[in-house]
């Protein structure tokens, strides 16, 4: 029960933050297309991920309310109230609710500019919803893909989906941290983050992620594996086109030691 609770603590704080910076770059981008539309396939998938929001049973509310509760009177020592907290947390479900519900009608007349805004400036709000799970967030961040890739331009388009795939990473870092297991998908998503930074031509940010994987698929499948031999030459390019020399020749020489084993 702790756990679970002080995960949300620690979900709710963050987005909380993350969502004031976004909100600043957010009022100082433009987006660059005029004429954009979805394919019938895309916005589906988008309509599809909001609704994982509003569509959520309300049992889930119930105990998120519940837990709520407990926050801030067994783990934060308050005595605030139980209604204000079940207020608060209930406010904003149906604020998600709404918002979602806005942004699917904004699909539906293809207003895809508005759309991006509205779910930009209130991503806490899903991030900090009973809803969101791993599962459900990554719908949501696909959707969200989506729409950067057809309203902004590439270069802003990654930068905004890097900033989202932060707070996945924390997501499971903090889910990890009050289990005591890694979640299973952590190595494939950490991949996947390399990959994203590395098409933004950030060398550095993707090998920050590769250096994290590393021990990880040492671990799981031994330093003789192809996986293994993969993640080295990925460092490799990257430290290359980071311009890190040093970096280079270290992961060389680790290329060469294993290549003897």
């Amino acid at each position: 029960m702790r756990k679970t609770i002080a995960i949300i603590i620690c979900l709710i704080i963050t987005s909380g933050f993350a969502a004031c910076n976004n909100t600043k770059k957010i009022q100082e981008e433009t987006i660059n297309k005029d004429t954009i539309t979805l394919s019938k396939e895309e916005k589906e998938l988008c309509i599809s991920a909001l609704n994982r929001y509003i569509e959520f049973d309300e049992l889930t509310a119930e105990k998120a309310e519940k837990t709520a509760n407990y926050i801030e009177s067994n783990i934060l020592n308050k005595n605030s109230g139980s209604e204000n907290n079940k207020d608060s947390y209930r406010k904003n479900i149906d604020s998600t609710t709404v918002i979602a519900k806005q942004a699917i009608d904004l699909l539906n007349n293809n207003r895809l500019n508005e759309a991006v805004k509205l779910l930009d400036s209130n991503i806490n709000k899903f991030h900090s919803h009973p809803a969101n799970t791993l599962d459900t967030e990554n719908e949501l961040h696909i959707a969200l893909y989506i729409l950067y890739q057809t309203c902004y331009s590439e270069k802003v388009a990654f930068k905004k989906a890097i900033e989202l795939e932060k707070f996945t990473k924390l997501h499971f870092q903090t889910l990890e941290e009050f289990s005591g297991e890694m979640n299973p998908g952590y190595p494939a998503f950490l991949a996947d983050f390399a990959s994203l930074y590395y098409q933004a031509e950030d060398y550095s940010g993707s090998m920050n992620i590769l250096q994290e994987l590393l021990p990880l698929i040492k671990k799981s499948s031994g330093e003789k594996s192809e996986a293994y031999n993969s993640i080295i030459k990925e460092l490799i390019d990257c430290s290359e086109k980071a311009g890190l020399s040093n970096q280079t020749k270290k992961y060389n020489d680790e290329l060469k030691r294993i290549e003897k084993l």
